[in-house]
């Protein structure tokens, strides 16, 4: 063996760092909770879809700003259309858990789903139900999932909230966001005015449906 290659072979290989130095992960290889990557992607999924709907919630767009790989995302959604489902799940887990948090702070059970669902679509800044909207409105099978997630809530709760006129008041205040996309988020005073009314008026009957049942007692 010759000089030049007994010095090659003891050589720090190429690439090595000193013993003493810390090793520097990057983002994609830092040790993360599997529970909190999902959660992660989910967030960032909704956010992109309140603003763009589902052709915004792209792989890769996705993967920058969640601080994931593109195989990261897979590993919990193997696709685009499983990702939007979970989204839309979400959407329906958080509105229910809504509904038991009015529940649990006393409010009257009559017209308590259609309430919750008058405060979400009246809130301007309300990104989650602006997620669902353009959601439902880009896939008839993301629309399919959220009436079934509604009706869930529906089927427990007061019968007033499977009445006509509950539906009807829900179907005003879609009206209220389908305006708001239409227009590039421009919604009419008058018509936000009407919506308020509405609300006002769900409310009032709320309260007289509680009277009426108490007076029964």
């Amino acid at each position: 063996m010759s000089a030049s290659e007994s010095t090659h072979n003891t050589a720090m290989p190429l690439g090595s760092k000193d013993s003493n130095e810390e090793p520097q992960l990057n983002a994609h290889k830092r040790p993360k909770k599997p529970a909190e990557v999902r959660r992660r992607i989910l967030e960032v999924a909704q956010e992109l879809a309140s603003t763009a709907g589902a052709e915004g919630v792209r792989f890769s767009e996705v993967a920058k700003r969640a601080d994931v790989t593109t195989g990261g995302i897979v590993h919990h959604f193997p696709n685009k259309n499983a990702l939007l489902a979970a989204v839309i799940e979400v959407l329906v887990e958080e509105m229910e858990h809504d509904v038991e948090d009015a529940i649990g702070r006393g409010e009257p059970a009559p017209y308590l789903v259609t309430r919750v669902y008058l405060k979400h679509t009246l809130a301007e800044t309300n990104a989650r139900f602006a997620a669902l909207m353009r959601l439902v409105l880009s896939s008839s099978e993301l629309g399919r999932l959220w009436n079934v997630g509604l009706d869930r809530m529906l089927e427990r709760a007061h019968p007033t909230d499977r009445s006509t006129k509950a539906y009807l008041v829900r179907c005003a205040a879609d009206g209220l966001w389908l305006e708001g996309i239409a227009n590039s988020g421009a919604v009419s005073d008058a018509h936000r005015e009407a919506a308020q009314t509405l609300a006002s008026e769900i409310d009032m009957l709320a309260a007289e449906a509680m009277s009426s049942a108490s007076e029964a007692l």
